[in-house]
């Protein structure tokens, strides 16, 4: 008896907390859905990155809101280089990362503050002295598409508002 009032309490409980919660779907793109050349696409940095001055890391760029819905599990891959002569990190996006694998993208990425790239501090008064960066989880970054992206039939997961 206890055990069948703990697991009806259990039940209650998770219903009452995600009621509250988006939840989450398939949904396949329709022929025809293109993102533009000069589409902003917003994202943030998904891990905090530790990158030397003049050398390369793999990073992937999270993206919360795509086509006016809210997605998950979509990733921009992208390669980022520390520049320390003018305290700026590049990122050269590369791929969008969807469950199914991957589309291959022409774009720049930059910050609201910074059109080059992402500003980089180390603590000290002149950044480009410095040899080790780290730019922090959930850094926003702003994807321009150089060319435009088809997304034609490819399946993401967006949300239901419940």
């Amino acid at each position: 008896m206890k055990a069948h009032m703990k697991a009806l309490l259990t039940l209650f409980i998770l219903v009452i907390f995600l009621s509250g919660c988006d939840s989450y779907r398939p949904e396949k793109l329709p022929e025809g859905t293109v993102l533009e050349t000069g589409t902003d696409i917003i994202t943030t940095l998904n891990r905090s990155v530790s990158v030397v001055a003049n050398q390369s890391e793999t990073v992937y760029l999270k993206i919360d809101v795509l086509l006016d819905k809210k997605v998950r599990d979509l990733l921009i891959e992208g390669e980022l280089t520390a520049i320390a002569s003018n305290a700026t990190a590049k990122i050269i996006p590369r791929k969008l990362r969807i469950s199914a694998g991957a589309i291959p993208l022409s774009a720049t990425a930059y910050t609201k503050d910074n059109p080059s790239g992402i500003s980089l501090g180390c603590g000290i008064p002149d950044p480009s002295a410095c040899g080790y960066y780290e730019i922090d989880k959930g850094s926003e970054v702003l994807v321009k598409l150089s060319e435009p992206l088809d997304l034609s039939g490819i399946v993401i997961t967006s949300a239901e508002k419940n």
